[in-house]
Protein backbone atom coordinates (compact mmCIF):
# COMPACT_ATOMS: atom_id res chain seq x y z
CA UNK A 1 0.00 0.00 0.00
CA UNK A 2 1.14 3.71 -0.56
CA UNK A 3 2.62 5.77 1.86
CA UNK A 4 0.51 8.46 2.04
CA UNK A 5 1.62 11.66 2.65
CA UNK A 6 -1.37 14.67 3.85
CA UNK A 7 -0.65 17.80 2.47
CA UNK A 8 -1.80 21.39 4.51
CA UNK A 9 -1.13 24.88 3.19
CA UNK A 10 -1.80 28.05 4.56
CA UNK A 11 -0.47 31.80 4.26
CA UNK A 12 1.64 33.46 7.17
CA UNK A 13 -0.04 36.41 8.55
CA UNK A 14 1.52 39.47 9.24
CA UNK A 15 1.08 39.68 13.07
CA UNK A 16 3.30 36.60 13.43
CA UNK A 17 6.61 38.19 12.46
CA UNK A 18 9.23 39.30 15.26
CA UNK A 19 11.60 42.15 16.01
CA UNK A 20 13.80 40.46 13.38
CA UNK A 21 10.50 40.91 10.48
CA UNK A 22 10.44 36.83 10.32
CA UNK A 23 7.64 34.62 11.70
CA UNK A 24 8.76 34.00 15.11
CA UNK A 25 9.81 30.43 16.15
CA UNK A 26 6.51 29.74 18.24
CA UNK A 27 3.85 29.69 15.20
CA UNK A 28 5.41 26.64 13.98
CA UNK A 29 3.92 25.13 16.49
CA UNK A 30 0.85 26.31 16.04
CA UNK A 31 1.16 25.50 11.66
CA UNK A 32 1.82 22.00 12.35
CA UNK A 33 -0.89 21.47 15.27
CA UNK A 34 -3.39 22.21 12.63
CA UNK A 35 -2.21 20.37 9.99
CA UNK A 36 -2.76 17.33 12.61
CA UNK A 37 -6.39 18.38 12.95
CA UNK A 38 -7.12 18.81 9.30
CA UNK A 39 -5.27 15.36 8.55
CA UNK A 40 -7.62 13.53 11.24
CA UNK A 41 -10.39 15.03 9.47
CA UNK A 42 -8.91 13.88 6.21
CA UNK A 43 -9.07 10.31 7.74
CA UNK A 44 -13.11 10.60 8.34
CA UNK A 45 -12.14 10.67 12.54
CA UNK A 46 -12.27 14.94 13.15
CA UNK A 47 -11.17 15.84 16.53
CA UNK A 48 -14.84 16.62 17.76
CA UNK A 49 -15.07 12.79 17.39
CA UNK A 50 -12.34 11.98 19.48
CA UNK A 51 -13.65 13.86 22.14
CA UNK A 52 -17.09 13.04 22.30
CA UNK A 53 -15.70 9.48 22.41
CA UNK A 54 -13.85 10.22 25.91
CA UNK A 55 -10.79 9.67 24.17
CA UNK A 56 -7.68 12.34 23.99
CA UNK A 57 -4.95 12.48 21.35
CA UNK A 58 -1.70 13.64 23.08
CA UNK A 59 1.65 14.84 22.62
CA UNK A 60 4.42 13.48 24.33
CA UNK A 61 7.28 15.06 22.28
CA UNK A 62 8.19 17.51 19.66
CA UNK A 63 11.71 17.52 17.90
CA UNK A 64 11.89 20.01 15.41
CA UNK A 65 14.50 21.33 13.63
CA UNK A 66 14.19 25.30 11.89
CA UNK A 67 15.99 25.51 8.56
CA UNK A 68 15.18 28.27 6.32
CA UNK A 69 13.73 31.93 7.69
CA UNK A 70 10.14 32.48 6.69
CA UNK A 71 8.72 35.92 5.91
CA UNK A 72 5.22 38.08 5.40
CA UNK A 73 3.23 37.17 3.07
CA UNK A 74 4.35 33.87 2.08
CA UNK A 75 2.22 30.54 1.44
CA UNK A 76 3.41 27.35 3.02
CA UNK A 77 2.85 23.37 2.49
CA UNK A 78 2.68 21.41 5.53
CA UNK A 79 3.52 17.68 4.61
CA UNK A 80 2.58 14.84 7.48
CA UNK A 81 4.13 11.30 7.23
CA UNK A 82 3.77 8.67 9.94
CA UNK A 83 6.99 7.42 10.59
CA UNK A 84 6.73 5.18 12.97
CA UNK A 85 3.47 3.05 14.92
CA UNK A 86 3.08 1.20 17.61
CA UNK A 87 -0.07 0.30 19.39
CA UNK A 88 -1.62 3.71 20.78
CA UNK A 89 1.62 5.86 19.67
CA UNK A 90 3.73 6.96 16.94
CA UNK A 91 6.05 9.27 15.60
CA UNK A 92 4.35 11.89 12.60
CA UNK A 93 6.69 13.42 10.51
CA UNK A 94 6.27 17.22 9.49
CA UNK A 95 7.60 19.22 7.17
CA UNK A 96 7.05 22.67 6.27
CA UNK A 97 8.41 24.16 2.71
CA UNK A 98 8.10 27.33 1.24
CA UNK A 99 5.44 26.60 -1.66
CA UNK A 100 7.28 29.12 -3.99
CA UNK A 101 10.40 27.23 -4.05
CA UNK A 102 10.09 24.20 -2.20
CA UNK A 103 12.81 25.32 0.42
CA UNK A 104 12.16 23.29 3.29
CA UNK A 105 11.55 25.83 6.49
CA UNK A 106 10.91 23.25 9.52
CA UNK A 107 10.40 20.05 10.08
CA UNK A 108 9.68 18.23 13.33
CA UNK A 109 8.84 14.67 14.42
CA UNK A 110 5.66 14.62 16.46
CA UNK A 111 5.51 11.57 19.03
CA UNK A 112 1.98 11.04 19.81
CA UNK A 113 -0.20 9.01 21.54
CA UNK A 114 -4.28 8.09 22.14
CA UNK A 115 -5.31 7.72 25.29
CA UNK A 116 -8.76 7.01 26.68
CA UNK A 117 -10.26 9.69 29.67
CA UNK A 118 -12.45 9.45 32.53
CA UNK A 119 -15.23 6.45 31.05
CA UNK A 120 -13.79 6.24 27.81
CA UNK A 121 -13.48 2.90 26.15
CA UNK A 122 -9.48 1.59 25.55
CA UNK A 123 -10.75 0.05 22.37
CA UNK A 124 -11.97 3.36 20.99
CA UNK A 125 -7.84 4.93 22.01
CA UNK A 126 -6.60 1.63 20.28
CA UNK A 127 -8.62 2.42 17.47
CA UNK A 128 -8.13 5.79 16.29
CA UNK A 129 -4.56 4.96 16.77
CA UNK A 130 -4.75 2.78 14.06
CA UNK A 131 -6.47 4.90 11.89
CA UNK A 132 -4.36 8.11 12.76
CA UNK A 133 -1.05 5.88 12.44
CA UNK A 134 -1.77 3.88 8.81
CA UNK A 135 0.66 3.59 6.30
CA UNK A 136 3.89 3.95 8.63
CA UNK A 137 6.63 4.97 6.20
CA UNK A 138 9.52 2.88 8.37
CA UNK A 139 12.05 4.21 5.76
CA UNK A 140 11.79 7.70 6.76
CA UNK A 141 15.27 7.93 8.97
CA UNK A 142 15.01 9.15 12.55
CA UNK A 143 16.71 12.47 13.85
CA UNK A 144 19.86 12.41 16.29
CA UNK A 145 19.40 11.80 19.58
CA UNK A 146 19.63 14.18 22.42
CA UNK A 147 19.68 13.54 25.92
CA UNK A 148 18.27 16.02 28.46
CA UNK A 149 20.56 17.29 31.79
CA UNK A 150 19.94 15.33 35.23
CA UNK A 151 16.74 16.36 36.90
CA UNK A 152 18.13 16.38 40.83
CA UNK A 153 21.61 18.16 39.55
CA UNK A 154 19.06 21.09 37.95
CA UNK A 155 17.12 20.95 41.52
CA UNK A 156 20.33 21.21 43.47
CA UNK A 157 21.68 23.98 41.73
CA UNK A 158 18.17 26.05 41.70
CA UNK A 159 19.08 28.73 44.02
CA UNK A 160 22.48 29.49 42.18
CA UNK A 161 23.53 31.94 40.35
CA UNK A 162 23.57 29.85 36.97
CA UNK A 163 19.63 30.05 36.78
CA UNK A 164 17.43 32.25 35.93
CA UNK A 165 13.69 31.64 37.64
CA UNK A 166 10.04 33.10 35.88
CA UNK A 167 6.77 32.57 37.25
CA UNK A 168 4.65 31.94 35.59
CA UNK A 169 0.29 31.52 36.06
CA UNK A 170 -1.88 29.93 33.36
CA UNK A 171 -4.11 31.91 31.84
CA UNK A 172 -7.43 30.51 30.84
CA UNK A 173 -7.14 31.88 26.95
CA UNK A 174 -3.59 29.12 26.62
CA UNK A 175 -6.51 26.32 27.06
CA UNK A 176 -7.47 24.02 24.97
CA UNK A 177 -10.44 22.01 24.07
CA UNK A 178 -9.04 19.36 26.85
CA UNK A 179 -9.32 22.00 29.19
CA UNK A 180 -5.53 21.91 29.77
CA UNK A 181 -2.38 24.23 28.35
CA UNK A 182 -2.12 23.78 24.60
CA UNK A 183 1.13 22.62 23.77
CA UNK A 184 2.09 25.35 21.12
CA UNK A 185 1.82 27.49 24.10
CA UNK A 186 4.58 25.67 26.17
CA UNK A 187 6.91 26.89 22.95
CA UNK A 188 5.89 30.53 23.93
CA UNK A 189 6.77 29.62 27.54
CA UNK A 190 9.86 28.58 26.73
CA UNK A 191 10.71 31.74 24.62
CA UNK A 192 10.24 34.03 26.88
CA UNK A 193 12.90 31.92 29.20
CA UNK A 194 15.41 31.98 26.44
CA UNK A 195 15.17 35.97 25.96
CA UNK A 196 15.23 36.27 30.04
CA UNK A 197 18.03 34.00 30.11
CA UNK A 198 20.26 36.09 27.30
CA UNK A 199 19.16 39.32 29.56
CA UNK A 200 20.85 37.91 32.50
CA UNK A 201 23.64 37.54 31.04
CA UNK A 202 24.96 40.87 30.28
CA UNK A 203 22.12 41.67 27.28
CA UNK A 204 23.58 38.97 25.06
CA UNK A 205 20.97 39.90 22.36
CA UNK A 206 22.08 43.57 22.76
CA UNK A 207 26.10 42.81 22.55
CA UNK A 208 25.40 40.65 19.30
CA UNK A 209 23.42 43.03 17.82
CA UNK A 210 26.10 45.86 18.31
CA UNK A 211 28.41 43.64 16.06
CA UNK A 212 25.84 43.08 13.50
CA UNK A 213 24.80 39.83 14.33
CA UNK A 214 21.81 38.16 15.52
CA UNK A 215 20.76 35.01 17.43
CA UNK A 216 18.78 32.50 16.33
CA UNK A 217 16.75 29.22 17.77
CA UNK A 218 17.91 26.08 15.04
CA UNK A 219 16.78 22.93 16.92
CA UNK A 220 13.66 22.53 19.88
CA UNK A 221 12.85 19.51 21.48
CA UNK A 222 10.18 19.35 23.97
CA UNK A 223 9.41 16.85 25.96
CA UNK A 224 5.33 17.20 27.52
CA UNK A 225 5.10 15.17 30.62
CA UNK A 226 1.70 16.18 32.99
CA UNK A 227 -0.41 18.83 32.39
CA UNK A 228 -0.59 22.30 33.22
CA UNK A 229 -4.45 23.77 34.36
CA UNK A 230 -5.88 27.45 34.42
CA UNK A 231 -4.62 29.73 37.04
CA UNK A 232 -1.70 26.90 38.28
CA UNK A 233 1.28 28.63 39.05
CA UNK A 234 4.58 27.37 37.93
CA UNK A 235 8.33 27.87 37.95
CA UNK A 236 9.97 27.98 34.61
CA UNK A 237 13.79 27.34 35.22
CA UNK A 238 16.12 28.59 32.87
CA UNK A 239 20.02 27.72 32.05
CA UNK A 240 22.94 27.21 29.63
CA UNK A 241 24.22 23.58 29.30
CA UNK A 242 26.36 23.72 26.36
CA UNK A 243 28.66 26.22 24.48
CA UNK A 244 30.87 26.21 21.47
CA UNK A 245 31.80 28.18 18.62
CA UNK A 246 29.09 26.94 16.69
CA UNK A 247 25.67 27.01 18.92
CA UNK A 248 24.48 27.69 22.41
CA UNK A 249 22.51 24.99 24.34
CA UNK A 250 20.09 26.13 26.85
CA UNK A 251 17.67 23.98 28.80
CA UNK A 252 14.44 25.25 29.90
CA UNK A 253 12.52 22.89 32.64
CA UNK A 254 9.06 23.82 34.02
CA UNK A 255 7.28 22.43 36.79
CA UNK A 256 4.42 23.00 39.08
CA UNK A 257 4.46 22.84 43.15
CA UNK A 258 6.84 20.72 44.62
CA UNK A 259 8.71 20.61 41.57
CA UNK A 260 6.48 18.24 39.81
CA UNK A 261 7.62 18.28 36.25
CA UNK A 262 5.31 19.54 33.70
CA UNK A 263 7.70 19.78 30.55
CA UNK A 264 11.14 20.63 29.59
CA UNK A 265 12.97 21.46 26.55
CA UNK A 266 16.39 21.36 24.67
CA UNK A 267 17.03 24.10 22.85
CA UNK A 268 20.18 24.58 20.75
CA UNK A 269 20.89 28.57 19.21
CA UNK A 270 23.31 29.58 16.82
CA UNK A 271 24.43 32.86 15.24
CA UNK A 272 23.63 34.99 12.08
CA UNK A 273 25.10 37.76 10.47
CA UNK A 274 22.97 40.15 8.63
CA UNK A 275 23.38 38.20 5.48
CA UNK A 276 21.38 35.26 7.73
CA UNK A 277 24.67 32.91 7.03
CA UNK A 278 25.70 31.18 10.03
CA UNK A 279 28.99 32.33 11.60
CA UNK A 280 31.37 31.28 14.49
CA UNK A 281 29.96 33.01 17.88
CA UNK A 282 32.56 35.78 19.28
CA UNK A 283 35.59 34.36 21.35
CA UNK A 284 34.53 36.94 23.95
CA UNK A 285 30.91 36.01 23.95
CA UNK A 286 31.85 32.24 24.50
CA UNK A 287 34.33 33.64 27.62
CA UNK A 288 31.64 35.65 28.69
CA UNK A 289 28.84 32.88 29.19
CA UNK A 290 31.25 30.43 30.57
CA UNK A 291 30.70 31.17 34.08
CA UNK A 292 27.34 30.33 33.46
CA UNK A 293 27.41 26.76 32.39
CA UNK A 294 25.65 24.36 34.24
CA UNK A 295 28.23 21.40 35.21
Amino acid sequence: MEKKTYLFELATRHYELDSFYHINNTNYFRYIEEARVQMMGEQKFPVDLVRSSNTMTLLTRLDGFFRSQVRHPETLVIESRQREVRKVRGVLRQVIRRKSDSTVCFEADAHWAYVNGPGGSKSDAVKFASIFGAMADNAIEPFSEISFPERTRIIDKANNNKIVKVNIEVRPYELDAYQHVNNAVYSNYFEFGRWKLFEFTDSLRKRLKDLGLNIILYRSTIEFIKPSLVFEKLTLRNMYVEISAAKIITYHELSGKRNELKSRVRAEVCVINSFGKPVRIPAEILESLRPYIIS
